[in-house]
C-alpha cells in the first residue's frame, strides 16, 4: 500500500498533461501512486495518461465519460490505496519536494490542515507570481484563525494539501458534484472541521 494517492482529474489538457505528470515522476518522494481519471477528454490527453501508465508501475489510469472534475476527484478518492491523499490539476506542475514536505508535516501534525504555497505562471511571458508565500518556516494557527490562509489566497484550494485518507472515509468528505465553482472550497471546509488547527508550509 503506497504511503501517497495523488488523484489528478484530466479533461482536454494535453499540452499541459505531460508536464504535470513528469513533475509528479520526479518526486523525492517515491511512495506514491499517481491515479489519473480521464474524464472524457476529446483531445490525445487519455492516450498520454495511457503512455505513462506502460512507463512507470505507479501510474494508474481509469477512463470514465464526462462527468466534471469533482466527480472525477470522489471517483479518484475511492480508487485509492494510499493512507494519505492529495491533488493536483492536470494543468499544473509541482516542486520536486512537494509530497516529501507534505509528508513530513501530516505526520509532525497529524491533525492540523495542512497547506503549502503556490505560485500562478503566466504561459505565453513564463512570469512566475506568488499566491502569497505564507512564510518561510511553518507556521502553527488555531483553525478559528482559518481567515488568515485566507487573506493570502490559496485557503480554498485542494491541490496545495495533504489529506488523511482515514478522515475523508470517516466522516464522508466528498465534493459536491453538483457545483462547478468552488468544489474545493467546500471540500477543503469539510475536512478542515475534522482538524485541530492550521499548518502552513
Amino acid at each position: 500500500m503506497p504511503k501517497i494517492s495523488i488523484i489528478v482529474p484530466v479533461y482536454n489538457t494535453e499540452k499541459y498533461i505531460s508536464r504535470c505528470i513528469e513533475s509528479i515522476l520526479k518526486q523525492t518522494f517515491k511512495d506514491f501512486e499517481l491515479i489519473l481519471i480521464n474524464d472524457g477528454s476529446k483531445d490525445r490527453s487519455a492516450e498520454i495518461c495511457n503512455f505513462y501508465s506502460k512507463k512507470d508501475s505507479r501510474v494508474r489510469v481509469f477512463h470514465n465519460d464526462n462527468r466534471g472534475v469533482s466527480y472525477s476527484r470522489n471517483y479518484g478518492i475511492s480508487m485509492s490505496n494510499g493512507k494519505y491523499i492529495m491533488f493536483c490539476d492536470s494543468d499544473d506542475y509541482v516542486a520536486k519536494d512537494w509530497c516529501e514536505e507534505l509528508y513530513k508535516t501530516i505526520l509532525k501534525y497529524p491533525n492540523s490542515w495542512i497547506s503549502c504555497c503556490a505560485y500562478t505562471i503566466n504561459n505565453e511571458s513564463k512570469k512566475m507570481e506568488g499566491i502569497e508565500n505564507f512564510t518561510e518556516k511553518i507556521t502553527y494557527l488555531d483553525k478559528s484563525d482559518y481567515w488568515i490562509s485566507v487573506r493570502r489566497g490559496t485557503s480554498g484550494a485542494c491541490w496545495n494539501k495533504i489529506f488523511r485518507k482515514d478522515l475523508i472515509d470517516k466522516f464522508n468528505i466528498k465534493f459536491n458534484e453538483n457545483h462547478e465553482l468552488g468544489e474545493d472550497v467546500e471540500f477543503t471546509i469539510d475536512y478542515l472541521k475534522e482538524c485541530d488547527s492550521i499548518v502552513l508550509v
